[in-house]
């Protein structure tokens, strides 16, 4: 080929490169902005109503109950944004909606519930029906005379560091920051503070309105629980427990603090393991959790009083547990086990208590597994009590598999020595 035709296709070359390199130099046209901005409150229902991403504008406060009726639907604040409910919930997801987030702004109602994902009642009876996929995300609730901050009747749902404070009912009703209901599962409670007067968090306590199912997939994880210490000794303010379930399968409770529960409507117990009203728990793992000033730490039953239901599961790993009788009344025990669960097992715990006993499996229903392993415990007067006889006598067979060893526990008897020797006593 002619040199001089070579050059000319170099300098195309050159010339196209450089007419490449200017174009990537300019900024690209910025993309169009799909988030609509609401700047009056009534504008706000007809926007959420179209879908979308939403933004309210800053400061902006709307006065109503908003639904979310069409799927793929995003609202956050911009700061200073509050909605306050009448007559229903600030917010509600309906039935069969998908794919909701709700993020940065503070809620309040005049109705039981300030915010609502999905129905626990007739229109709501299969999984398909159950909305999935809502995100709830660094919302407020500073305090609600309802009965629940947020209620959870969906699947795929997670609410992550919320705040939500100082909720109860002043018809002396069960109360709850967050209650888990008709909800097909999964949960998860990332972060955030969380108060209120019956329990701090409820799963299950009312009939699965879908049939063959139960809360699956629970996660509550780096969360505080307590209690208003102003409430302690009120009569209009009944205090129950701060985190229990009555249904759930694949529980884990991780990383959290439990504090301030005291016996008032009921024994003050940290942590309630109680099936009831056709519920179980199956696969429940607690893990690394922290306790203190409370009127006992867990009271565990085997199955739902009415019978029928598949056996409690309950597994402690590591955590630190402690009482305060003198501040909070109750029992001050460690464990109250009845209706013969599966299998109990705490490992690893450093636990403190004031009961009578640290273990008490109250009555004579057959217990599968009894495990008590490379735990730091005080004894108490009778250490592990079953079926009503002292020091870890089991002589009436109630534990089928009972294990306790690898532990340091201070104050045992000596019957109870004899009998575990695989300890360190002191």
């Amino acid at each position: 080929m002619n040199p001089d035709t070579i050059r000319g296709y170099c300098d195309e070359i050159d010339t196209l490169t450089q007419k490449i390199r200017d174009e990537l130099a300019v900024d690209p046209s910025p993309e169009p902005d799909d988030e609509t901005i609401v700047n009056n409150a009534g504008d706000l229902q007809a926007t959420l109503t179209a879908g979308g991403k939403v933004a309210l504008a800053p400061e902006l406060d709307c006065d109503g109950s908003y639904q979310f009726s069409t799927p793929e639907t995003f609202l956050r604040g911009q700061g200073g944004n509050k909605i306050t409910g009448s007559g229903n919930p600030a917010l509600r997801v309906d039935v069969g909606i998908d794919d909701i987030g709700i993020e940065s702004l503070e809620g309040a109602a005049d109705y039981d519930s300030v915010i609502r994902i999905g129905k626990n009642d007739t229109n709501q009876t299969t999984v398909e029906q159950a909305p999935q996929n809502v995100k709830i995300m660094l919302v407020g609730i500073t305090t609600h005379r309802g009965k629940r901050g947020i209620e959870v009747n969906a699947g795929h749902v997670d609410i992550i560091d919320c705040d939500i404070r100082d909720v109860y009912a002043t018809s002396k009703q069960d109360s709850q920051a967050i209650w888990i209901g008709n909800a097909p599962g999964p949960v998860l409670i990332d972060g955030g503070y969380y108060e209120a007067a019956s329990e701090c968090l409820l799963v299950g306590g009312d009939a699965m309105k879908i049939p063959n199912c139960r809360p699956t997939g629970i996660t509550i994880c780096n969360a505080t629980f307590t209690k208003k210490l102003e409430w302690q000794g009120n009569p209009d303010i009944p205090v129950k427990n701060i985190l229990e379930l009555k249904d759930g399968h694949d529980v884990l409770i991780e990383n959290c603090d439990l504090y301030h529960c005291w016996k008032s409507a009921q024994d003050g117990y940290a942590f309630m393991f109680t099936p009831t009203r056709g519920g179980s728990l199956r696969n429940v793992v607690v893990r690394n959790c922290r306790v203190s000033e409370v009127g006992g730490i867990v009271n565990i039953t085997g199955i739902d009083e009415a019978g029928g239901t598949p056996r409690t599961q309950i597994e402690f790993h590591g955590g630190e547990y402690r009482t305060n009788k003198a501040e909070m009344g109750g029992s001050g025990r460690f464990c109250l086990i009845g209706r013969g669960p599966e299998h109990v097992k705490f490992n690893g715990m450093f636990i403190r208590h004031e009961g009578s006993a640290f273990v008490d499996a109250a009555d004579k229903e057959s217990i599968d597994q009894l495990h008590i392993i490379g735990c730091d415990w005080n004894y108490g007067s009778y250490g592990v009590r079953i079926g009503g006889y002292n020091h870890g006598d089991n002589s009436l067979g109630i534990v089928q598999d009972l294990r306790i060893e690898n532990n340091t526990i201070t104050g045992a008897h000596s019957q109870f020595k004899s009998r575990y020797p695989n300890n360190v006593y002191v």
